[in-house]
């Protein structure tokens, strides 16, 4: 997963872009984390305890997006109401921007980038 950060130094905003279908796991950081130390600090526990118990299923909910660690993979995804939507082939871009995945390591090499990043 390649991504890059920047920070607009006038208004103290920073910001996330990732490639191609990783759109949604920007969105995370940047909306449902943003620079605070202790949803960080939360995540990296989950992390620790999903390296502990690979098997298990662990879960941070945000409002908008949520992650899902289990078995050594990291599911990010919009949390949904109701039914998901069956899409046909045509829109299976739009699908990729709301529902993506990477390994556990990848993402924890993230998000530490990220946490120095923003100090």
């Amino acid at each position: 997963m390649e991504y890059e950060f920047t920070r607009n130094i006038f208004l103290g905003e920073y910001y996330v872009r990732c490639e191609m279908g990783y759109e949604v796991v920007a969105r995370w950081l940047q909306e449902e984390i943003a620079t605070s130390s202790d949803k960080i600090e939360q995540i990296n526990e989950i992390i620790s305890q999903s390296k502990s118990n690979p098997t298990k299923t662990f879960q941070y909910l945000g409002q908008e997006i949520s992650v899902v660690f289990e078995d050594g993979e990291v599911l990010i995804r919009e949390n949904c109401t109701g039914q998901p939507l069956e899409l046909e082939e045509d829109f299976s871009i739009y699908e990729s921007e709301s529902e993506s995945s990477c390994g556990l390591v990848d993402f924890e090499s993230f998000l530490a980038s990220w946490s120095e990043f923003i100090r």
